[in-house]
């Protein structure tokens, strides 16, 4: 019977983590602030440790915080390729909810529950706020590089587009093959709406590599894309060859021809973190 109890505790605790990992795909972090989630966390597990164990050591309370915070982050980055019902984060909770179903058994006060939900609540949020800011630092290119000479930008008109050497130029790379370039562009408008300063531009360059002129223009249209973000084409794809451009969305920002800041790819995940960053370059390099 004892064992039966233990075994359901277990089971509840895994049913709490399923029900999280679901809740964890459909939510997004605009706003991640690292140095609080971790401190939430290492109090959450200190916490639920001390409660069903009754450890006074600090040096045990450390080992056992750092043992089950080094499981989480090792957990974000398991790969489960083809495994269709896992996750790093249900691994995670997994290994929690074992901690659960033992907490509860062993002691079931007041202070053991009030444990247990901060644990549950700092755990999720450090995995909604240091996930996505880990995967996003992961696509920015490091290094400055000089900014092509030789290219010719048109835009819809047929006229050809300029850019000022001493402007902060925001350019994002797109194609029509790149769902997640017509994505980032309510982002992109947004941030053009935040910074009115006329020392920055932004522009959004077909590559003209998957795209005709014609097609461009179709594009523009169909997509919305606002006089204010510049979209313009890449006139036999010089810009976009002497840039390297493979992936997309390419986003690089540029001053003075050189470019300053270079980050491949974007989801809407991160779209809190990627406009906080770029209005933080940008007002940075005014």
């Amino acid at each position: 019977m004892k064992y039966a109890l233990l075994f359901l505790y277990i089971l509840l605790g895994l049913l709490l983590a399923i029900g999280i990992q679901s809740t964890f795909l459909f939510m997004q972090t605009r706003y991640p602030v690292l140095v609080t989630s971790g401190l939430m966390l290492g109090v959450g597990y200190l916490l639920t440790a001390y409660n069903p164990l009754k450890i006074k050591p600090v040096a045990l309370y450390l080992l056992v915080s750092g043992c089950f915070t080094l499981i989480h982050l090792y957990g974000l980055y398991i790969n489960f390729d083809g495994l269709k019902y896992l996750s790093p984060t249900l691994v995670v909770f997994f290994a929690l909810a074992f901690f659960t179903g033992v907490s509860l058994k062993e002691n079931r006060s007041a202070t053991t529950y009030v444990a247990l939900a901060f644990l549950i609540l700092s755990t999720l949020y450090t995995a909604f706020s240091i996930m996505p800011r880990l995967q996003f630092n992961e696509r920015i290119a490091s290094g400055q590089r000089p900014f092509p000479k030789q290219f010719t930008l048109v835009q819809t008109d047929g006229k050809p587009f300029k850019l000022a050497p001493d402007q902060v130029a925001v350019i994002n790379f797109w194609d029509s093959g790149c769902a997640y370039c017509f994505k980032k562009i309510p982002y992109v408008i947004e941030l053009r709406e935040q910074i009115s300063n006329p020392r920055v531009v932004f522009v959004e360059v077909n590559t003209g590599r998957a795209d005709s002129f014609e097609r461009f223009k179709q594009l523009v249209a169909k997509q919305r894309f606002v006089p204010a973000i510049n979209p313009v084409y890449d006139q036999g794809a010089a810009l976009s060859n002497q840039l390297n451009i493979k992936g997309i969305p390419r986003q690089i920002i540029v001053k003075n021809n050189v470019v300053l800041h270079d980050l491949t790819g974007f989801n809407t995940e991160e779209a809190g973190i990627y406009m906080d960053y770029t209005r933080q370059l940008i007002e940075g390099l005014l």
